[in-house]
């Protein structure tokens, strides 16, 4: 592993050298093109400075705007050569173009206004034309040695190519084992994570079992003495009716041990729903509201509160009827209670239920006074209350118990701002498949 990672780094590096190495020849033989460029249309200006006087005679006009412009274009590029990198080597040879250059301008300069004077001699115009050829043998010295220069960058670029030719191979198999050992990790990374979920699933199921025992260990050792109690306490009241004083405080003691059945229920409804979820399971939505209106009726009339179910389609979700009856009562019996809190007289509680893509959704709304901002989240969590609720009774275990059960069934819940105030709890749990049709009845004999 280490050795194959080493090599993976050393041909990386070494791909980063042969680009750079042919960055730079490529980068030379273009800087060495231009110059041959220049220097070409300098040697072909001189040459066309050069051909303006030489046919002239004596007194004679000649193209001087021609003249002119070869000039002022060789300048031009005399200029631009100067501009241009040059190699240790090539420094010596084009200060000697330029030396050159500049003395064939001088001597086809004094030949022009011998010219125009009309008195130059047959050696004047050897010794001009001399010069000139001496400049144009400069530039195409200058020209050979850059094609030599660009024949060597040539020849280090197939050198290039060749090592890259016979390293392919050893990049290859570099790239093949560091791709192997990544699968290699990649494999054993995978069966970690299995080994990691098949843990997780144990200790699910471990945990699991733990709440249904605590749950009936619960119901033995705390409800059925409660339960007791409580009839005792009943009859203790109605038998000391005439006892004014002693039977307020007995119908007391009743309504204390009621509040704690309640939250020994609570607690244990919340231990439940984290146990083994009913898989196949099946409750047609409108059935199962139908049965937990009933129980909220009266507390909703108490409440001066409208409770209003409005009629849905016979849709199922995936989800037994009773944890389905338990997620609709913690958030009917929520509703109910804060709505007398609205800041608005309106007191109304609205249930409805639609179906959609596979999806069921049940809204309870209600015109209380709202969750707080921030808090939407955080009110599905064990014993959190928020803003009115911590004035009032209770754990805070109504809505984490109905998280708990949603999700057990693969379903979602969630809260958020009715327009004109209140609270909006939508609970999407997925649809249950149609029920099977009943097996035909056996034909008469």
């Amino acid at each position: 592993m280490p050795l194959i990672i080493v090599g993976f780094l050393a041909a990386h590096l070494l791909s980063v050298s042969v680009v750079r190495d042919l960055h730079g020849h490529a980068e030379q033989i273009e800087n060495i093109g231009r110059r041959n460029r220049l220097l070409s249309a300098m040697r072909g200006n001189l040459h066309r400075m050069a051909m303006v006087v030489g046919p002239a005679e004596p007194g004679e006009s000649f193209d001087r705007a021609t003249f002119a412009d070869a000039r002022a274009a060789l300048e031009r590029q005399l200029e631009s050569l100067r501009d241009l990198p040059t190699s240790p080597g090539e420094e010596r040879l084009a200060a000697d173009v330029e030396d050159a250059l500049e003395d064939a301008e001088s001597a086809v300069e004094r030949w022009v206004t011998l010219l125009e004077g009309g008195a130059p001699t047959g050696a004047e115009e050897e010794s001009a034309l001399t010069i000139v050829r001496r400049a144009d043998g400069a530039i195409e010295q200058l020209i050979d040695v850059n094609i030599a220069r660009t024949e060597a960058e040539s020849e280090r670029i197939a050198q290039t190519d060749e090592r890259i030719r016979r390293l392919t191979p050893t990049f290859d198999a570099v790239a093949a084992g560091f791709a192997l050992v990544l699968m290699g990790l990649a494999v054993q990374a995978a069966r970690q994570h299995a080994r990691l979920a098949d843990d997780r699933n144990r200790l699910a199921e471990q945990r699991a079992e733990e709440l249904e025992l605590f749950a009936a260990r619960v119901a033995h050792d705390l409800k059925n003495p409660l339960n007791a109690l409580s009839l005792r306490l009943q009859y203790g009241a109605e038998r000391f009716k005439a006892h004014g004083d002693v039977r307020a405080e007995l119908v007391k003691s009743a309504e204390a041990a009621s509040r704690m059945d309640r939250i020994i229920e609570g607690l244990l409804v919340f231990a439940r729903a984290g146990g083994r979820p009913e898989r196949d399971a099946r409750a047609v939505v409108s059935e199962v509201l139908a049965d937990v209106v009933v129980d909220f009726t009266a507390d909703a009339a108490e409440a001066d509160t409208e409770l209003v179910v409005e009629p849905a389609p016979p849709i199922a979700v995936a989800c037994p009827a009773g944890p389905l009856s338990s997620i609709l009562g913690n958030l009917l019996r929520n509703a109910i209670k804060f709505v007398v809190d609205a800041s608005t007289p309106e007191r109304r509680v609205c249930v409805r239920a639609t179906e959609r893509h596979g999806r069921v959704r049940i809204e309870v709304e209600d015109t209380g006074p709202g969750v707080p901002q921030g808090m939407e989240s955080a009110i599905f969590e064990p014993f959190v209350r928020a803003g009115a609720s911590a004035r009032r009774p209770g754990l805070g275990l109504g809505l984490a118990t109905v998280k708990r059960l949603v999700e057990a069934y693969d379903g979602h819940v969630s809260v958020q701002p009715r327009a004109g105030g209140g609270s909006r709890f939508l609970v999407d749990l997925p649809s249950a498949p149609p029920a099977a049709a009943p097996p035909a009845a056996a034909p008469a004999e």
